[in-house]
């Protein structure tokens, strides 16, 4: 056989392009034209897709690595490496950022940490950046347990939730008022609810108060069943004085005074008086009353 021209080797779907050239004309028409160039472009929008988008997707800028989040920082009482916890945990590492399930994923590993309250927003941003706004758990008691094996101070926040202790040494007890009284363990792990409303009803009081309550020289807070269901509180110094507290904010009797009327009336109680372990003090003081008290003479009746 003599040598010929060569064939040419063009390959889909340029060399659909030559046909339809020649399927311009006649009997085709302008129609079937149209339609063929776009099957034609779009076949070779899916083969520059195969060949350099999917790979240029890969490319370093778009791998989100542990240097690629921006999280709200964690605040001082807390002392687990967070972010770095929720990456190992949750496998976030190695992601890629266009992936659709990149946020969702990064919303529930940073959900599932004990020391995160709330995911407030998750945002990814090229080259590789995620942006995690995060609330934290605040630690505002304390609650002493005892077991056969050991006995110590677990912490929990205004929810009753339990915090991880080791974020904690034994000299940090005395900065968080005890919630005493309380014959439960915690139901569960880090991070979960106690268990127990007694200690859920307690953290709201120990919430309420704040850090006032080392001015006004508190120590614990109580709960006593009057029956079931409608349980009071009192708080006691580190002496014993005893100050019914009355029922958890939120959850007041009819014509009890508010959880903020009351510390007000407390506070107003030791500035005029003295501390409420001074020499002479009273054993036992009604906070609601003392709030029924101020009330009055804040407005008294008209003549």
């Amino acid at each position: 056989m003599g040598a010929g021209k060569p064939r040419s080797r063009l390959s889909p779907p340029w060399g659909m392009l030559r046909v339809l050239a020649r399927l311009a004309h006649p009997p085709w028409g302008t129609a079937m034209l149209g339609a063929l160039l776009l099957a034609a472009t779009s076949t070779a929008l899916a083969a520059a897709w195969q060949w350099w988008g999917r790979a240029a997707l890969q490319g370093r800028e778009y791998r989100v690595t542990a240097a690629s989040f921006e999280v709200t920082l964690p605040p001082d009482w807390i002392r687990s490496p967070v972010v770095d916890e929720v990456i190992r945990d949750g496998n976030l590492a190695g992601m890629q950022i266009h992936d659709p399930a990149l946020v969702q994923r990064v919303a529930e590993a940073f959900a599932l940490h004990p020391w995160v309250a709330r995911v407030v927003r998750v945002e990814k941003r090229h080259p590789a950046r995620v942006i995690v706004q995060l609330e934290y758990r605040r630690p505002v008691a304390v609650v002493p347990v005892a077991t056969r094996r050991e006995s110590g101070l677990l912490v929990v926040d205004a929810q009753g939730v339990l915090l991880p202790t080791p974020d904690f040494v034994s000299a940090q007890a005395r900065d968080y008022l005890r919630i005493e009284g309380i014959d439960t363990l915690p139901a569960g792990v880090y991070g979960t609810p106690w268990g127990n409303r007694r200690v859920s009803e307690a953290a709201r009081i120990a919430a309420a108060i704040g850090p006032r309550w080392k001015e006004l020289g508190l120590y614990a807070i109580v709960p006593l069943a009057l029956a079931e269901g409608s349980e009071t509180y009192e708080l006691r110094t580190p002496q014993g004085v005893r100050i019914v507290w009355g029922r958890p904010p939120g959850q007041e009797a009819d014509g009890e005074p508010s959880a903020a009327a009351k510390l007000a009336a407390l506070e107003a109680y030791v500035r005029e008086q003295g501390a409420l372990d001074r020499e002479g003090a009273p054993s036992q003081l009604d906070v609601r009353e003392l709030a029924r008290a101020k009330a009055g003479a804040s407005n008294p009746p008209s003549p």
